[in-house]
C-alpha cells in the first residue's frame, strides 16, 4: 500500500492523491452501513464530475476533481448532520 501510495503521488501529485484517499472515508463516516461502497460511489462520482468540469471550464483536472470531492463531502455530510439534528454542531 505504501508503495503505490509513494508511486501515485510522483505521478500525479500530493493534493490529489490525499483528497482522493481522505475526502471519501470522511464523507462516509457518518454512515451506519455499506461504508466501502458508498465511499467509492462518491470517489467515482467526484472524479466523473471533476474531470467533466474540468474539460467544460477548462480548470486543471487536479483542481476540479479535488473541489468536487471537498464539495461532495462538505454537502453529505451537512445533510447527513441536519437528518441527525446534528446542525447545531456546524455553527
Amino acid at each position: 500500500m505504501a508503495s503505490a501510495a509513494q508511486s501515485s503521488v510522483q505521478l500525479v501529485g500530493v493534493l490529489l492523491v490525499f483528497a482522493s484517499l481522505i475526502a471519501p472515508s470522511v464523507t462516509v463516516s457518518g454512515l451506519a452501513r455499506r461504508k466501502l461502497m458508498a465511499a467509492h460511489a462518491i470517489g467515482t462520482l467526484a472524479y466523473i464530475t471533476g474531470l467533466v468540469l474540468s474539460v467544460l471550464v477548462d480548470l486543471p483536472a487536479g483542481a476540479g476533481i479535488v473541489c468536487c470531492l471537498v464539495g461532495m463531502s462538505f454537502v453529505v455530510l451537512v445533510v447527513t448532520s441536519k437528518s441527525k439534528g446534528l446542525s447545531g454542531n456546524l455553527k
